[in-house]
Parts: C-alpha cells; sequence; structure tokens
C-alpha cells in the first residue's frame, strides 16, 4: 500500500464553527499543500455526531453540539471539500476519537504499508488517538504526525500532546519549538547506560547516591546479592 496520508477532522465545525480556533483556521494552507503534494493514499476522517449527543458520555464532558451528521458543519471545510486529490479518497464516518476500523483496514491490508503520516484537528484529542492506536496495531510502520498542519484545543495542549506521541516513538515533523531550540553537547562521560539509567532514577534515586540505597545497579543486574550483615534478620 505504500505510503498514507490521515486528514483527521478537517471539518466547518473546527473551522468556522462552534470548536473553531484562530490556530486551527491558521493550518489550512498547510494542509492543502501537504494534500496536493503527497505521494500516496489519502484518507479522510470526519467526527460525526447525532442529534442525541448531549446524552452521550463525550457530549456531558463537552456540552458542545458539533459535527452534527447532515449539517454542513460535518462537511469538510470548503478549501478542502473542492480539491481534486480527495475527490475519490474514502472517508470514515467515526463517532470516537479514534476510528478503529481504518486501523484495522490498514493492519489487515495485504501490501505492507510503509507510512502513515496523520494531519488535522485536534492534535491533543482525535490526531493522538489515531496514531496512537495506528502505533499499536502497525508496530512496525512508521507514524508520523506533521506538526506544522495540526492544532489542538489550545496551543499548550497540542504542545502536550507532542511530547507525548514523541514518547511513544511517532515521529513527529515540521516541530517548530523542536527547532528553536539549541543543540546540547553531550559529553562522553555523561553517557549512561540506558539499563543503569532506568534503575538509577527509578529505584535507586541520584546515580552518586545509589551505593547507599538497597544495593548497586551491577549487583541488581545480575551481580552478587548484597550481604546481610543481620544473621537473625528473616
Amino acid at each position: 500500500m505504500g505510503n498514507v496520508l490521515i486528514v483527521v477532522d478537517m471539518q466547518n465545525d473546527f473551522m468556522l464553527g462552534p470548536l473553531s480556533t484562530k490556530e486551527a483556521r491558521k493550518i489550512v494552507p498547510n494542509v492543502v499543500r501537504k494534500i496536493k503534494e503527497f505521494e500516496g493514499n489519502i484518507i479522510c476522517t470526519k467526527d460525526t455526531h447525532h442529534e442525541n449527543y448531549l446524552q452521550t458520555q463525550e457530549g456531558k464532558l463537552l456540552p458542545v453540539e458539533h459535527c452534527i451528521i447532515g449539517t454542513v458543519g460535518h462537511d469538510l471545510c470548503d478549501d478542502l471539500i473542492e480539491l481534486e486529490q480527495l475527490q475519490q479518497a474514502p472517508v470514515y464516518i467515526k463517532e470516537t476519537f479514534a476510528c478503529l476500523e481504518l486501523a484495522q483496514m490498514l493492519a489487515s491490508y495485504l501490501e505492507p504499508v510503509d507510512e502513515v503520516e496523520l494531519i488535522g484537528v485536534c492534535t491533543d484529542i482525535c490526531v493522538i488517538s489515531n496514531a496512537l492506536l495506528l502505533k499499536a496495531m502497525l508496530p512496525e510502520t512508521k507514524i508520523v504526525v506533521d506538526a506544522s498542519c495540526c492544532t489542538g484545543a489550545t496551543p499548550e495542549l497540542h504542545r502536550a500532546a507532542l511530547d507525548v506521541m514523541k514518547s511513544c516513538q511517532i515521529i513527529i515533523r515540521n516541530d517548530e519549538e523542536e527547532a528553536d531550540e539549541p543543540a546540547e553537547d553531550v559529553k562522553e562521560d555523561e553517557i549512561i547506560n540506558d539499563s543503569e539509567f532506568v534503575i538509577n532514577d527509578r529505584f535507586l534515586g541520584e546515580k552518586e547516591n545509589a551505593s547507599d540505597s538497597l544495593y548497586s545497579s551491577s549487583e541488581f543486574l545480575g551481580g552478587n546479592e548484597p550481604e546481610n550483615d543481620d544473621e537473625d534478620a528473616v
């Protein structure tokens, strides 16, 4: 199947409707450019609710009606709906943050999927939910999120979601904040063995104090067990 681009929930209600933000409108040109230049298979998702939305669990926690099926707010935004590249693109109607049907389809596809890239809204809700689901369903496929083509409910939540996805080995492209940070020089003697770092950090505290608590990392990893000074200890 090659490369896949998933356009997540680029709908009117997130661009101009009750859940719209200026950040969402700002990414539209980037999304359009990405779709036009993408070489591979393009798939769209649409956040979908019904008239009983306010009675659902999501509606009780977020009591703002949006993306109600059959309304203009449910449609893809005008900048995307006329794109030639999307005329034949499959559209997955999803009533949850992540689209299980889409993930199952990609996981069961006979041809290998080399890379899945996600763009759209919201970074901290539907984008991250789908990215993590795909990472679980396709563990050997490169899962990518283009930060310049996503936005969150707030800039802070957008940032937090990107950081969480990075920690789950999802590749983040075009991360402006990361690009602005100066690279730190790492000295050879500052590099710590991964296993030693985990043990010291989680169980023994600071590296220099490791010998004072429990027992050393070398003993923990298969060396000699610590001597018991109290022979009467149980």
